[in-house]
């Protein structure tokens, strides 16, 4: 017998023999025990109850009555106060009774979902009721063993998961329930406008933000793009006061968030500048931890007297994202680290995400992390799952007790497995990842079509582990992939579309659950729909490599006069210039200072108006003095609308991203010119303006100049 076969067959023998007995819930289709909870357990028991009346009901055709009163042959269920709100527990206090215990109703409810899988062997393998495996069973005779779980993760919790979209999309909320998934434990999400309303600028001006100079008061609609000043006198002692009066109004919430509003927009007073120092953190913002963090500090030493048990959860994020060098962190704080950790396929991102972790968890004892797991933003399901596994278990070993993750599910569930895997793995770590999927596989097709399902999504999965990590695409992430491009693209096999539609046809034919089935492969067919026109484009755009181009614009800036936009965000405060000598050659350039600029994106528009069809080419260079490591420099060819203001317009009538084209240096070095080449296509609306911009970014010092515009054109 085989190594692996022997363990098999122990592993059937720990679960046919059982240790105590058994206990008999349906006999020869018929119920044998009753359902109960004491009357102070029953409105946290009422789902639980419902969904085991339910199910068994729909696998053995007979319904589990509630009795009023306890007695024999009975499956209790009830509240233990002393236990996590989400953990449970299966016991046997006597021959003919069950109890199932639960730290809250979330408890009770996820432990009537274990029974369910457990004995009955159901599954929900995506939302909708064409996702349910459901086996037919005449009798339910479970051993007398004593279970007990709790979650690996406490906070399992993940956005873009409202049913707001359509497909079996519309049914998630309920399916995430029955895959145990959380709300947050510790608020942390962007609150900071909240916590400071503009309105509050009427009397202390100073806890906004310094800009350009100048202070700036937000307006009510101003949620993003902006920070209150950390450093001013009396900020955080406001900012407690306000928390104190939330708590006492709402004394169930045990947390608070302190999340940075969305964007950057940090102070640039002296005082937060002499507190944070002048570097940028590892994904090129300006490093202001220490600001935030004395902030956060003061504000719950304040509050501790009377709120000693309370959290205040925060985002590791954009200036936030390094742990301050030499400031203690006070132990209510909770960081949430933003990244989107498929980005750990690059050694080297994986090795500064894992140092990143522990030195945040050497200054805090509760660590949450945020990840970007999308999605529906994809048109080839994004499907990663061992390496997922790899990097929850890692971040569990290592203190990260918190788990959010953006990740808003295509309408049609085209990437199968992943987000069943993502829960079940966030629930319990020590779960065998092949073990889930095989079993996954067999129960959505059939054994017979599984192992085709198999291949295609193991097929995916190297795609995106071992093909995508290779192109420009996924080197030019920062903070998370640059998911509104499609260039990853690049790295897929026409030939492999072919193959796994092959695949799904035989898959379909075979398999015992054909609707099931039949949605699989109608998954497929939607997304090979999608990216047809972008590959056809992406051939296209790669044959003008060797054409030969007319010269429709050149600008050499020689002159000061050159007709040229730039742009930068609001609260940035770097420079845009021009140079006599800076030039090649020592003649003209323009050139992009980044001091004050907080390292977000600067950049320059060159607008040319398109009325025919042709194909089109722009090169440009650049060259950059005393930047930082990591800066980025981009030329991008996009397209508007003829009629649009400009990019600084509230609405600038870009067209749709796909039309447009981009190309970053791999290295930005400095001291020496580079040139940048790409091709583009003009879309299908005539006439329309055609925007070539350079943008540099990710550096807080430095300049970077451009010379020497090419624009050339062919039918």
């Amino acid at each position: 017998m085989s190594k692996r076969i022997w363990s098999m067959a122990l592993m059937l023998a720990a679960v046919v023999a059982p240790l105590y007995g058994q206990f008999v819930v349906v006999k020869d289709g018929k119920p044998q025990v009753t359902l109960f909870a004491a009357a102070e357990h029953r409105e946290a028991a009422k789902v639980a109850m419902q969904q085991l009346t339910n199910y068994v009901a729909k696998s053995t055709g007979t319904e589990l009555l509630s009795a009023d009163v306890s007695g024999a042959r009975q499956i209790r269920l009830a509240v233990q106060g002393d236990m996590d709100r989400d953990a449970f527990t299966f016991t046997f206090p006597a021959e003919d009774v069950m109890v199932i215990t639960g730290g809250s109703g979330n408890g009770l409810e996820y432990a009537a979902y274990e029974f369910l899988e457990r004995y009955l062997g159901i599954r929900w393998l995506f939302p909708g009721e064409i996702g349910e495996y459901i086996p037919t069973m005449a009798e339910v005779v479970i051993p007398r063993q004593e279970v007990a779980q709790s979650p690996s993760f406490l906070s399992r919790t993940f956005s873009g998961t409202f049913g707001e979209d359509s497909g079996v999309f519309r049914k998630t909320p309920a399916w995430m329930r029955k895959m145990r998934a959380s709300s947050i434990r510790v608020q942390f999400h962007h609150n900071l406008w909240r916590l400071f309303p503009g309105e509050l600028g009427v009397e202390h001006p100073e806890y906004f933000p310094m800009r350009n100079g100048e202070r700036f008061v937000p307006k009510p609609e101003d949620q993003v793009s902006w920070q209150p000043c950390f450093t001013a006198p009396g900020s955080a002692d406001a900012a407690a006061e306000r928390i104190r009066d939330f708590w006492t109004k709402n004394p169930a919430r045990d947390s608070y968030s302190l999340g940075v509003n969305d964007g950057v927009g940090f102070c640039t007073c002296e005082t937060c500048q002499a507190v944070n120092g002048d570097r940028n953190n590892f994904a090129g913002y300006a490093h202001v931890t220490p600001s935030f963090i004395q902030f956060a500090n003061r504000l719950a030493e304040r509050l501790r007297g009377d709120f000693p048990e309370r959290k205040f959860g925060f985002l590791a994020y954009v200036g936030i994202l390094e742990p301050p060098e030499d400031m203690a962190v006070d132990p209510a704080l909770v960081p949430f680290m933003t990244f989107d950790r498929m980005m750990w396929l690059d050694p080297e991102k994986e090795k500064g995400g894992k140092e990143l972790t522990i030195r945040w968890k050497e200054k805090v004892p509760n660590l949450g992390w945020y990840d970007y797991i999308y999605g529906r933003f994809y048109s080839v399901p994004r499907i990663y799952f061992h390496h997922a596994a790899d990097y929850l278990r890692w971040g569990h070993e290592h203190g990260v007790r918190h788990y959010y993750a953006e990740y808003y599910p295509a309408g049609d569930w085209h990437e199968g497995p992943k987000f069943y895997l993502t829960m079940k793995l966030c629930w319990n770590l020590g779960l065998d990842v092949d073990a889930l999927l095989d079993e996954w596989y067999v129960c959505a097709v059939g054994a017979e079509a599984a192992p085709l399902l198999k291949d295609y999504y193991a097929s995916l999965e190297r795609f995106w582990t071992t093909a995508v990590p290779k192109t420009n695409w996924f080197r030019s992430g920062k903070q998370y992939l640059p998911f509104k491009s499609s260039d990853y693209l690049e790295a897929l096999d026409p030939a492999e579309i072919s193959r796994f539609e092959q695949l799904l046809d035989k898959m379909a034919s075979l398999s015992t659950h054909p609707e099931r089935a039949q949605f699989i492969r109608q998954s497929f067919l939607n997304w090979k729909e999608k990216v047809a026109a972008p590959i056809a484009r992406r051939q296209m755009l790669r044959q003008l490599e060797t054409t030969e181009f007319k010269p429709l614009q050149a600008v050499d800036y020689n002159a000061r006069d050159v007709k040229v936009s730039s742009w930068q965000r609001d609260y940035s405060r770097g420079s845009f210039g021009w140079d006599e000598a800076a030039g090649r050659g020592a003649s003209g350039a323009v050139y992009i200072d980044t001091a004050g600029s907080q390292g977000t994106p600067m950049c320059y528009l060159h607008n040319v108006r398109i009325e025919t069809p042709q194909k089109l080419k722009a090169s440009v260079w650049f060259r950059a003095e005393g930047v930082d490591e990591g800066t980025g420099v981009k030329l991008e060819m996009r397209w508007q609308a003829p009629t649009s203001q400009g990019a600084n317009a509230r609405d600038p009538q870009w067209r749709a991203a796909d039309s447009n084209t981009a190309v970053s240096a791999p290295e930005v070095k400095n001291g020496e010119w580079q040139q940048l080449t790409l091709y583009n296509i003009t879309p299908s609306e005539l006439p329309c303006r055609l925007v070539v911009l350079y943008t540099v970014t990710n550096t807080m010092r430095g300049r970077v100049y451009f010379d020497d515009l090419q624009i050339g054109t062919t039918p």
